[in-house]
């Protein structure tokens, strides 16, 4: 996977891909790009918009051999910034801002998408507070499931250095090894007391608490952290493996 550069702003102007290599795009004169039509954001069915869907659907526009440049940017799904900003309900806001509805995304396929799409209409209240809270129980689940793993690896890396020191350092790494056991088993306990205090989601963003724990600690975080969003993992990252398949890379 190719590596991009780091998200920044939009660039000035119509920074889109060329006329003669997008389907949904013409020139209205020497200056102006329009779309020829709009495309409808894919959305599921609680009217929150699907990121991979959306980007399959827009990308797809353009030649599949075309190279894309490497600057890009982060989208929110949820737009124009001023439709939720301007809610008096305090959870628009911290829905649009979800990590889980942020794309980082080449700077050209943003503007394309708004250009040929609509701003898509938002949920009602309910899904976006619902949104908001599974938002927040994955971010917990996966930060406890985060450090019960890591304490449980460091445990076993200082049992596999006892081998070759001396017996006063044995003992001491014996010592160590404890300590990272016991946070490892206090940070499972801790995720697992948590998972089974909260309900199960409905708005289709936190997997369900039986499917979790089914999942066991290990494979549950890595889903979690997808939804957390949390660097390499994230759904930004899944987004560009989506777009690379379209001839993005």
């Amino acid at each position: 996977m190719a590596k991009w550069e780091r998200a920044r702003s939009l660039m000035p102007g119509e920074h889109l891909p060329p006329v003669d290599r997008c389907t949904i795009l013409r020139a209205a004169s020497k200056s102006k790009i329009k779309p020829i039509e709009l495309i409808e954001v894919p959305l599921d069915d609680f009217g929150v918009p699907k990121p991979v869907e959306l980007i399959h659907a827009v990308a797809s526009t353009v030649d599949a051999d075309y190279d894309w440049p490497r600057v890009s940017n982060i989208h929110h799904l949820a737009w124009p910034k001023r439709s939720y900003y301007e809610d008096s309900s305090k959870s628009a806001i911290a829905y649009r801002e979800s990590t889980a509805l942020l794309v980082d995304m080449p700077i050209q396929l943003h503007n394309l998408i708004h250009l040929v799409t609509p701003p898509p209409i938002k949920p009602n209240p309910e899904v976006m507070g619902q949104r908001v809270i599974e938002q927040e129980q994955a971010g917990t689940l996966f930060e406890l499931g985060r450090l019960a793993i890591r304490y449980a690896r460091w445990m076993q890396e200082v049992e596999a250095m006892r081998d070759n020191v001396t017996l006063a350092r044995s003992r001491d790494l014996l010592e160590a090894s404890s300590y990272y056991e016991s946070l490892s088993r206090n940070f499972g306990d801790r995720y697992r007391r948590y998972l089974d205090q909260i309900e199960d989601g409905w708005v289709g963003l936190l997997p369900s608490r039986e499917s979790l724990h089914q999942m066991g600690l290990i494979k549950a975080t890595q889903q979690l952290g997808k939804i957390a969003a949390v660097r390499s993992i994230d759904l930004r990252r899944e987004s560009q493996v989506a777009v690379e398949h379209l001839g993005i890379r």
